[in-house]
């Protein structure tokens, strides 16, 4: 039985898979492709379609009408009793779990038995992890990510930046992305635009994290998910795509400012893709599993 990489990849659509391929013909995307087994399904949720309804049904295999949840903080108790997501039905199973991320996954399980790890989605009310060494990281991620819920926070947290980096060792932090991080920095100074990609830095920071817990602790099914490519193609879409509208609202210096962002999101998934692609090379009782959804 082969254990399980699932890679969610949130809002991605085939249109935006194949102007990559179209755009990196030597991405790991574009050389993998014709390879990857590909399957299409439906949701069957009433009413608004949103990540927050979609994911669960994806995790439960039940519909919206049935889970009921539709924000983000609900109470799962009653929820979680009834119709529990994938990963709490396979730790009970006594199977092992990583999850990093997944949407409605705070707070962390009482019963922590068979969860090699456990860290909650961005939208968490706190920080508690599993493991504990983790919480220092996910504290800074929840301060992030609430400060650019809407327009990128400029501000550079260096208080909390040094305490990430006396940690960086024993959180996974990379040399290399931490120099990726610190020269955008620099070209932020040069070029303000260039703010909005610290939604996918903290991306990349988080799969820094989650990769090392991934090569320590090899649980038998393991979660990741990322919003970085979506949250650039709700602001730039129209950047990258201007002749989709007919009333474009937008003058042709924004296009010509915005229109590589979502190629630049993209750009960073395919580094995590080939990381993955060659952890399970190496670690053949491993299939990874890249899930999306409102690909349309």
């Amino acid at each position: 039985m082969h254990k399980i990489i699932l890679f969610e990849l949130n809002e991605v659509p085939l249109r935006i898979l194949d102007y990559y391929r179209q755009m990196r013909p030597n991405s790991w995307i574009a050389n993998n492709y014709s390879k990857l087994q590909k399957f299409e399904s439906y949701s069957e949720n009433p009413g608004h379609l949103s990540p927050w309804n979609t994911w669960p049904t994806l995790h439960r295999g039940v519909t919206s009408d049935r889970h009921f949840i539709s924000d983000f903080n609900q109470d799962m108790t009653e929820i979680d009793k009834e119709h529990p997501p994938i990963w709490k039905l396979l730790a009970e199973k006594g199977r092992t779990v990583g999850m990093f991320g997944s949407l409605h996954s705070y707070p962390i399980p009482e019963n922590k038995e068979n969860f090699k790890f456990y860290i909650p989605d961005v939208f968490a009310s706190g920080c508690e992890c599993i493991p504990e060494k983790v919480e220092l990281f996910q504290d800074i991620n929840l301060k992030l990510s609430r400060k650019s819920a809407r327009n990128v926070d400029n501000s550079i947290p260096v208080k909390d930046g040094l305490k990430l980096l006396s940690k960086i060792n024993t959180i996974g932090l990379k040399p290399d992305t931490l120099l990726a991080v610190g020269g955008h920095l620099l070209k932020e100074r040069m070029k303000p635009e260039r703010t909005v990609r610290r939604r996918t830095y903290q991306s990349v920071l988080s799969f820094d994290v989650f990769y090392k817990l991934l090569k320590k602790e090899k649980p038998d099914f393991v979660t990741y998910f990322t919003n970085h490519v979506a949250s650039s193609q709700h602001r730039y879409w129209a950047a990258l795509f201007p002749d989709d509208y007919e009333d474009l609202r937008f003058d042709q210096q924004w296009i010509n400012t915005y229109n590589n962002e979502i190629l630049f999101t993209m750009d960073e998934t395919d580094k995590m893709l080939r990381k993955l692609s060659r952890f399970v090379n190496q670690n053949t009782e491993y299939k990874m599993v890249l899930s999306s959804y409102m690909g349309k």
